[in-house]
C-alpha cells in the first residue's frame, strides 16, 4: 500500500480531473480498471466535495437546458458559489490520507505526471500536490 497525504481540496482536484479524462487517453483496459478503483477510493475520501462538484455540473446542465429560467441564473450561480466556497473554506485545508494498492498508486503516479498540470489553476498548488504524491511514492507499507 502507498499513501497520499494531502489536503482534501487536492484529493477533490485529483478525483475531478481524473474522472474527466476520456477513455482514449488511457493506454490499456488494465489502466482503466485501476483508474476506476482509484476514483472510487478518492471519491470515498471527499463525499462533501463530490456532492458539490456534481451539484455544480447539474446546475450548469439545467441552465443550458433552460430548466433554470434565465432570470434566475445569476442567483442560482451565486448561491452555488457561496455554498461551494464554504465547503472549500471549511474542509479544503484538512489533511487526509488516502491509501492505494501499489499497482493503483503507480498508475495514479504516472497519470498525475501526464495530466496533473492540467488539473490545477495555480503553479504553487500543483507543486504542493506533486510534492505530496512524491512523498507517498517513497513510502511503501
Amino acid at each position: 500500500m502507498k499513501t497520499i497525504k494531502t489536503r482534501k481540496v487536492n484529493i477533490a482536484i485529483f478525483w475531478n480531473g481524473l474522472r474527466n479524462m476520456p477513455p482514449k487517453e488511457f493506454n490499456s483496459v488494465k489502466e482503466l480498471e485501476n483508474t476506476s478503483r482509484i476514483l472510487e477510493t478518492l471519491k470515498s475520501a471527499i463525499p462533501t466535495f463530490v456532492d458539490s462538484i456534481l451539484e455544480g455540473e447539474k446546475m450548469n446542465r439545467d441552465i443550458s437546458l433552460g430548466v433554470i429560467k434565465k432570470d434566475d441564473t445569476t442567483k442560482v450561480r451565486n448561491d452555488y458559489y457561496i455554498k461551494s466556497t464554504k465547503i472549500e473554506t471549511d474542509e479544503g485545508d484538512e489533511i487526509i490520507e488516502v491509501e492505494l494498492e501499489n499497482d493503483e498508486f503507480n498508475t495514479f503516479f504516472e497519470q498525475f505526471g501526464k495530466w496533473g498540470k492540467n488539473w490545477f489553476n495555480k503553479i504553487e498548488l500543483f507543486l504542493e500536490a506533486n510534492n505530496d504524491i512524491n512523498k507517498g511514492n517513497k513510502k511503501v507499507k
